[in-house]
């Protein structure tokens, strides 16, 4: 009998989720569910519906560009609640999904992102609108995609000095790319 793999995505925002959902939707990563929870700065209860199974592999895609006093300790506490649910894997964004885009694509301006993916207006409030809604996976190359969450050394050094010992990875880990 063949068992299928129970993933988890944990994403910050609806942006996240759509650019997930789109990967799946096309067969470039392995499907999962997708949970939308904000895991620096809102705590897990222990009734909350992400703890209450357990999955193969536990993928959360977090936004760096708030960073409070408590974000660390709010971070570290969600792990410990989600660990018993299944391995974790952080996939950290440097900044947010937007500024993300601008090194995928390398563009050193919004604008010119915008005018890349045919947004006619070139603000970031209309790019994030674009990304938020629509369908712009094909946009991407193999390599675009390879990159995502690649830059998060420094991210991870802020992590060990407020004694989180995490595992961060880029996006390869979750994608059905051919090497």
């Amino acid at each position: 009998m063949i068992r299928h793999s129970r993933n988890l995505f944990i994403v910050e925002g609806e942006i996240e989720e759509n650019f997930i959902e789109q990967l799946q939707s096309e067969q470039i990563a392995v499907l999962g569910r997708i949970f939308k929870f904000n895991l620096m700065q809102k705590k897990i209860k222990i009734t909350d519906s992400i703890t209450d199974k357990k999955y193969d592999k536990i993928f959360c895609v977090l936004d760096t560009d708030k960073i409070e006093t408590n974000t660390f300790d709010t971070l570290k506490n969600n792990l410990k609640m989600l660990k018993f649910s299944g391995p974790i894997f952080l996939c950290i964004q440097n900044k947010n999904f937007e500024d993300e885009l601008l090194t995928l694509f390398e563009c050193n301006s919004f604008s010119k992102l915008c005018t890349l993916l045919g947004i006619k207006n070139h603000t970031k409030e209309d790019l994030k609108a674009f990304i938020t809604k629509k369908h712009f996976i094909h946009k991407f190359t193999s390599d675009n995609i390879k990159n995502y969450c690649s830059r998060y050394s420094e991210f991870s050094s802020m992590l060990i000095d407020n004694g989180i010992n995490a595992k961060c990875v880029t996006a390869t880990i979750f994608l059905k790319l051919h090497k």
